[in-house]
């Protein structure tokens, strides 16, 4: 996580959208990850964003921890293709 003090400078999309994009700016924009199931959100999230702003894939991260058994890839990994298939539907994400 980012100190207090390096906040102060901001890129310009960061308050477009209100206070969860900050935070996200704030705390994991360019912060290094070393970490298996963050990596994997982030490449979750990533592909998500693909035609959507990131402030909604935000949102939603919520519904895809819950969707990708808090992004663990080993467990996504042995998902049947049903499961696979009953997420596409899901609202939340």
């Amino acid at each position: 996580m980012r100190s207090a003090t390096l906040t102060n400078k901001r890129c310009s999309w960061a308050s477009l959208d209100g206070p969860m994009l900050l935070q996200y700016h704030d705390r994991e924009w360019g912060v290094p990850v070393h970490n298996e199931r963050k990596h994997f959100e982030v490449l979750v999230l990533s592909g998500a964003q693909a035609g959507l702003n990131w402030s909604l894939v935000l949102k939603k991260r919520k519904g895809y921890r819950r969707a990708f058994d808090k992004f663990d890839p080993e467990k996504v990994a042995r998902y049947s293709e049903m499961t696979a298939v009953l997420w596409s539907f899901c609202t939340a994400i």
